[in-house]
């Protein structure tokens, strides 16, 4: 498996977030809320993913740092931190990976206006693109978080633009929930609602919590299965960065 499929696969295949057709409701995580998961493929388990929520300030502004780290034995080790607004709009996203073939990372500024700038620093040196981007784009950093916001209700649905930066590329995306369901994973026994999303021709599926804060419970983008193992609240200070 190549460095840019791998980095599909893990590096947040969470994509969505955004509304042509809604808006999404105030955000119902807590600062400090810690998520583990395993990671599984084809039934097995090949490693753990963690996700970490932190309210900061910014520019004396409240924002949302969302940091995720993924680590598959003897193949990847990741992490991603996105930095969000309270309006849920993306201000940057950093990524470094770790795989057999070497490491790179890449960055995505959101401060232009209608623009993300991106710079890659991988082991052939170091490259900018710029891409410009409608008013409903959201980072592909930030949406597993975002699809939590949906109303509950069964056939409500967003529209929207999610950015890679990764590939240098955008999508027009769907985000629907289709119906509510008990599942069962390491964490417990939980009532979700079942959101399905597509880019092109991908399809993700994500289960939340009925019951708020509405955590990820199980996420399947279709080659990895990220199961919820525990959350924690391991801090609730605000910090400055």
């Amino acid at each position: 498996m190549n460095k840019k499929a791998i980095s599909l696969l893990l590096i947040l295949p969470f994509l969505l977030a955004g509304c042509k057709t809604m808006t999404f409701k105030k955000p119902s995580w807590k600062d400090g809320e810690k998520a583990t998961y395993i990671l599984k493929e084809n039934g097995e388990k090949i490693g753990t993913a963690v996700f970490l929520i932190e309210k900061k300030q910014f520019e004396d502004k409240d924002i949302y740092v969302f940091s995720n780290r993924g680590l598959i034995p003897g193949r990847l080790n990741s992490y991603a931190v996105s930095q969000i607004k309270s309006n849920l709009k993306p201000i940057s996203t950093t990524v470094y990976i770790a795989n057999e073939q070497g490491q790179f990372n890449f960055t995505a500024d959101y401060s232009k206006h209608e623009t993300v700038n991106i710079t890659y620093n991988t082991p052939m040196g170091e490259r900018k693109k710029s891409l410009k981007i409608p008013l409903d784009s959201y980072d592909f950093g930030e949406v597993l978080y975002l699809l939590r916001n949906l109303p509950i209700v069964v056939g409500k649905k967003a529209e929207f633009t999610e950015v890679w930066p990764s590939f240098g590329q955008k999508f027009e995306v769907t985000a629907k929930v289709v119906s509510m369901e008990k599942i069962k994973v390491p964490a417990g026994r939980y009532k979700t609602f079942k959101v399905e999303y597509n880019f092109g021709k991908t399809m993700y599926k994500s289960w939340y919590s009925v019951e708020k804060p509405h955590y990820l419970i199980l996420h399947d983008n279709g080659k990895m299965i990220y199961e919820l193992k525990k959350v924690e609240i391991v801090n609730r200070k605000n910090r400055i960065i």
